[in-house]
């Protein structure tokens, strides 16, 4: 993927630094790079349903080759590692006040998942959508 393949998208700046990534970042010998065509594919998404009102998230490469995203609302952190490939997030909601915590799966091929995850990000962000 060339540079130009993730400019003109507004969050395409978070996402470029993962494309300089090579297979064995890890630890020189594990830690798959993330494709090229699955980070455009993020940036885009990210485009079309990130709400400008609810802060970015830290995002991090995971060894399968994926995406961590990661966002803290007062006593709650959010993750949601995302398969490039399948195009699933695995959400992981926590309250540290409480212990309570919350797991699934969004099917972020289709518009109907992105909206469910912004809906939730939103909620526990006191976004009004």
């Amino acid at each position: 993927m060339t540079d130009t393949a993730l400019h003109g998208h507004r969050y395409s700046d978070a996402f470029i630094s993962l494309r300089f990534l090579s297979h064995g970042w890890l630890d020189g010998k594990q830690g798959r790079a993330p494709s090229g065509s699955g980070l455009d594919w993020l940036a885009r998404q990210f485009d079309a349903y990130h709400p400008d009102e609810l802060p970015m998230p830290w995002i991090y490469p995971t060894a399968e080759g994926g995406v961590q995203l990661e966002w803290r609302s007062g006593d709650r952190e959010i993750s949601l590692d995302i398969d490039l490939n399948r195009k699933i997030g695995e959400w992981h909601s926590l309250d540290l006040s409480t212990g309570d915590e919350s797991a699934e799966n969004f099917d972020l091929s289709n518009s109907e998942g992105w909206s469910e995850l912004v809906r939730r990000l939103c909620a526990l962000g006191g976004v009004e959508r």
